[in-house]
């Protein structure tokens, strides 16, 4: 191994003439006040003069430059830091040797690297700088990224990011938007959100006397003017969601999260439940019903299908996405049955509906005209098939219930025709476990229900649904009401049997049990 060359770097030689391609020889000589050289080994990509005066000082010398620098063995370990002290040709050995003083002196000072402690500080600052650049409104958009990363991956659902995007639109002209993430607190949380529930918590009770007077032909009492949503459960969406970013970035911030810890202890207003329903029992909801079953005649097949696809909700009671998610292969026509598959279910289990003759019917020609349109019918496409989308499933419905409202005034969402149908079958059977049932809902009944058999259920169900269905038909004209005077003088004597009965049981009080068996005694 070769020896390590010690030289006085101020007198013995000339620092500015070292060369790399010519290191000293060992022992070191010098001859006429010149170092003796010799070529340097082509596997060498550096070597070193060290300094007799200074201890740590030396000159590296590479095929780039020659550099002074100054070395000092950490207090623990072998190894040893090292800082770069300037050129040989920009530095004379006394400046060198003046550096390497005060910088051993602090490494004395400290037992640490002073030129470490400065990184660490410049990363502190410029963490800090980036932390002052890095707001609200930049951390929210990061969340809705991740979040579209997620739904590509199943784990969030899909629906989910039209809602994140929503609140872009709401916040993005709020001061809180600005906000630096590291210094988002309680404060500004309570700036946006105190005021937007108060004046949604008022805007709905102006709603409801609203509501109220219309009904008796005055003028509607104003609505104050507000710059976000007056919506109860926008303002919970966008705190909820809010709240979701803060917690995914990993930015610079607080201990604790402002939007929680602003609602902990707080008492909101609740979003008020949407108790809108058809109601087939008025003229507008038949006039509603009647136009909507026109639609299916369309020309425009897309109107067709969406006609088909709400029709087929107010039938079944499904939800959005698990009555567009129906394919072919769901539906049974030998088993009059159709499914509902886990996987496009809230609750993630499978539900399964009768099918019964109107919706055996609206299948059917479905069925045929998405054939006509060369639209693919395999057991694994959709039912409700859209050419306009990705995965050819009915995204937005609203095309042809605003055609509808535009027509007649009347706004009906799909949950809405949900409703309707949970009222219809509560309506004739009183019986909440039932209805329960027919939504597919987990309920009390959940476990009892699992041992009915599928056929029992369905078939109980099915005695409902026909009934339904042919009121339905009658009220919007599809069929005839049932002519007295076309039965026989024994159905004429059974008819008026009932409706005493039915008097005698709403006179007495009786349970639908006590006048069941009365009618079977006759």
């Amino acid at each position: 191994m070769r020896p390590t060359v010690y030289l006085d770097l101020r007198a013995d030689i000339d620092v500015k003439a070292l060369n790399f391609d010519q290191w000293p020889v060992v022992p070191v000589q010098i001859v006429d006040g010149h170092l003796v050289t010799e070529p340097t080994p082509p596997d060498k990509k550096e070597w070193l003069i060290r300094d007799t005066e200074q201890d740590g000082l030396a000159v590296r010398v590479t095929p780039r430059f020659a550099s002074w620098e100054v070395r000092r063995k950490r207090p623990q370990g072998s190894e040893s830091w090292r800082k770069k002290l300037g050129k040989v040709k920009s530095m004379t050995p006394t400046e060198a040797r003046k550096a390497a003083r005060a910088w051993l002196a602090q490494v004395e000072a400290t037992g640490k690297n002073p030129d470490h402690e400065r990184r660490k500080v410049a990363l502190a600052e410029d963490e800090i700088r980036h932390a002052r650049k890095y707001q609200f409104g930049q951390c929210y958009e990061d969340f809705i990224a991740h979040g579209e990363e997620r739904a590509k991956s199943n784990d969030i659902s899909a629906k989910t990011i039209p809602d994140y995007k929503a609140v872009v639109n709401w916040l993005k002209d709020q001061p809180i938007w600005t906000v630096p993430v590291a210094e988002l607190s309680q404060d500004h949380v309570d700036a946006l959100f105190a005021p937007w529930f108060a004046d949604a918590a008022a805007a709905r009770l102006i709603k409801e006397k609203n509501e109220g007077l219309e009904k008796e032909h005055h003028k509607p009492l104003p609505v104050v003017e507000h710059t976000l949503p007056l919506d109860l459960a926008a303002a919970h969406k966008a705190l909820a969601h809010s709240r979701a970013a803060w917690n995914d970035t990993a930015a610079k911030k607080l201990a604790t999260n402002p939007f929680s810890a602003w609602k902990k202890g707080r008492k909101l207003p609740p979003v008020p439940r949407r108790k809108t329903m058809l109601k087939t029992d008025q003229e507008q909801g038949q006039t509603w019903l009647k136009e909507l079953v026109a639609q299916r005649d369309s020309a425009d097949p897309l109107f067709a299908v969406l006609a088909d696809y709400v029709l087929v909700v107010l039938l079944w009671g499904g939800r959005k996405t698990e009555t567009a998610s129906v394919r072919w292969m769901d539906i049974r026509f030998s088993e009059q049955a159709a499914r509902f598959v886990a996987e496009t279910r809230k609750n993630k289990t499978e539900h399964w509906v009768p099918l019964t003759p109107w919706s055996h019917q609206l299948l059917t020609e479905r069925k045929a005209r998405s054939e006509q349109l060369g639209w693919p019918t395999g057991p694994h496409d959709p039912v409700f098939y859209s050419p306009d989308t990705k995965e050819n499933l009915i995204g937005d419905y609203r095309p042809i219930t605003r055609l509808l409202k535009k027509k007649l005034g009347l706004w009906i969402r799909l949950h809405d025709l949900r409703r309707t149908l949970a009222s219809s079958v509560f309506g004739t059977v009183k019986d909440l476990g039932t209805v329960a049932i027919a939504l597919g809902h987990k309920s009390g009944q959940e476990v009892t229900a699992d041992y009915v058999p599928r056929e029992e259920a369905l078939n109980a169900l099915r005695e409902i649904y026909v009934a339904r269905e042919k009121h339905l038909r009658v009220l919007i004209g599809l069929d005839q009401a049932p002519n007295v005077g076309d039965l026989s003088d024994t159905q004429k004597l059974q008819v008026q049997n009932i409706q005493m009965m039915l008097k005698m049981a709403d006179l007495g009080d009786l349970t639908p049990e006590q006048l069941g068996a009365l009618l079977a005694k006759g």
